[in-house]
């Protein structure tokens, strides 16, 4: 259990919780207990661990003694190590076909640990479709077995199906055999929504609604699947757990209803965390980082408020040590992230060449600047955009904010009637940094040419990056 030294700093906290009980959430009054507080709390913190990490500072990197002591996610999903395992070295480690990346993808989250991969990627080479081949594989793990090695995460129960094989792992081998020979994997190629792909993972033996939807996501990092993360959600047995810690009445909306209202609230709430958050340079909280977040505060309110309990396990069972090796970091390159999993950056402690874009979109920066950017390029503004260009950064930056969830026709209404039409300054630079790179000219707008109120006016932006971006363009 945690040593009496950490009793004060949990006092402390609870001491600046929020005294409200009651709030909107979702559009319904809800009651809340001081998990909830916790919950944006522990997300602000989990974040701020990790973006010291990425700058290179030793442990520890919290004074919280419970995040300190114990094993906690990341905020955001893609950033843990066997998701960028995942990212790096089995969907974008080469070119791949969908049909070769639906097999990979599940032959690796089926075990979900890296270092599973990479012996059988030692022993039969690159996975694929055409050399699949059931025997040879449980062969492999077969001898990893023997040998005491562990096959298999911790980080949560993966059922077998029942294939007439003794091992476990032996099972799911030819449950792999089975979906590529019986057109599972052509279903799941024809997916043309989150939920249509999700549906198509739940006919998969042993594949229950939770790994079903997990698997979704994780086939939606891929080039072959453009889904939107926001389409919809499926809470966890962990995330049910900390959804009832954080609620003591959650006017009947269901668990996804509430993963999707804290989602869409979050920057609202985030304001009343005892830290400072700090996004993922730039975009937001998605659906399954609140629903991983739910199961994270489960998991801390055990130690932080252990008189709030709705069953369960009352132990956080596994300890943390700090690991010192420099973080590889990649995101799908869709996402717009300074860091691509194509071509994944080490950094952080023990890194030689540490590439943190500081004038990154994000709200606080730990980063040092690339060592071949000199600075961010604030270019003179004056000179007016011809109307073509200004009509193709109009284009660009509509069609950026649609992706972010934002209603196009609106906005589109809005600037024809002359009304102010405002978004958030974190959505605004992200938009900036995607049209910059989809224009080849490099960040040109900082969060400080921005509006200090943290909004921006839509009609306002379109100019300033009109401007810009010609000045820049006209240099090249």
């Amino acid at each position: 259990m945690l040593n009496v030294i950490g009793r004060p700093y949990i006092d402390s906290l609870v001491s600046h919780v929020p005294e409200r009980a009651r709030l909107v959430l979702g559009g319904c009054r809800m009651v809340v207990t001081k998990v909830f507080w916790s919950y944006w709390y522990l997300a602000a913190e989990r974040q701020a661990m990790f973006m010291k990490r990425t700058a290179g500072e030793p442990a520890p990197w919290t004074t919280d003694p419970i995040l300190d002591s114990y094993r906690f996610t990341n905020a955001y999903r893609a950033s843990d190590r066997v998701s960028q395992s995942l990212l790096q070295d089995v969907i974008y480690s080469g070119s791949y076909d969908c049909r070769d990346t639906i097999l990979r993808v599940l032959l690796f989250k089926i075990f979900n640990r890296a270092e599973t991969w990479q012996c059988l990627v030692d022993d039969v080479g690159q996975p694929s479709a055409a050399t699949f081949d059931r025997a040879t594989y449980t062969a492999v793990l077969d001898r990893q077995f023997e040998s005491d090695n562990r096959l298999y995460s911790g980080a949560y129960i993966m059922p077998a199906p029942q294939l007439g094989y003794e091992r476990k792992h032996a099972n799911h081998i030819a449950l792999l055999e089975q979906v590529l020979g019986d057109g599972t994997i052509e279903a799941i190629t024809r997916a043309s929504s989150l939920h249509e792909l999700y549906r198509e993972l739940l006919t998969i033996p042993s594949f229950g609604s939770f790994l079903a939807y997990q698997y979704a996501v994780d086939l939606n990092y891929s080039r072959h699947f453009e889904f939107d993360e926001m389409e919809f959600v499926v809470a966890g047995p962990g995330a049910l757990r900390g959804i009832e810690k954080c609620f003591a009445d959650t006017r009947g909306l269901d668990p996804a209803d509430v993963i999707r209202a804290m989602a869409d609230s979050a920057e609202v709430y985030l304001a009343d965390s005892p830290v400072e958050f700090s996004d993922l340079w730039g975009r937001p909280l998605q659906l399954i980082d609140c629903q991983n977040l739910f199961c994270e505060v489960d998991k801390y309110a055990r130690v932080a408020h252990p008189d709030i309990g709705v069953g369960g396990p009352y132990r956080i069972k596994q300890t943390f040590r700090p690991d010192e090796r420099p973080l590889r970091l990649g995101y799908p390159p869709k996402w717009g992230l300074p860091w691509s999993a194509e071509e994944p950056v080490e950094f952080g402690s023990g890194a030689e060449n540490r590439k943190i874009l500081s004038y990154f979109p994000t709200n606080r920066c730990y980063g040092v600047a690339m060592p071949d950017i000199t600075e961010a390029a604030t270019l003179p503004s004056t000179k007016t955009p011809t109307s073509e260009h200004l009509d193709m950064i109009r284009e660009l930056i509509l069609s950026e904010l649609s992706r972010l969830r934002i209603d196009r026709n609106s906005i589109e209404s809005a600037m024809g009637s002359g009304s102010d039409t405002r978004i958030p300054s974190r959505k605004a630079m992200v938009v900036i940094a995607r049209v910059c790179k989809s224009l080849g000219v490099g960040n040109v707008v900082k969060k400080a040419d921005l509006t200090p109120d943290q909004v921006t006016n839509v009609a306002n932006l379109i100019d300033l990056l009109a401007r810009r971006t010609q000045s820049k363009m006209a240099q090249a």
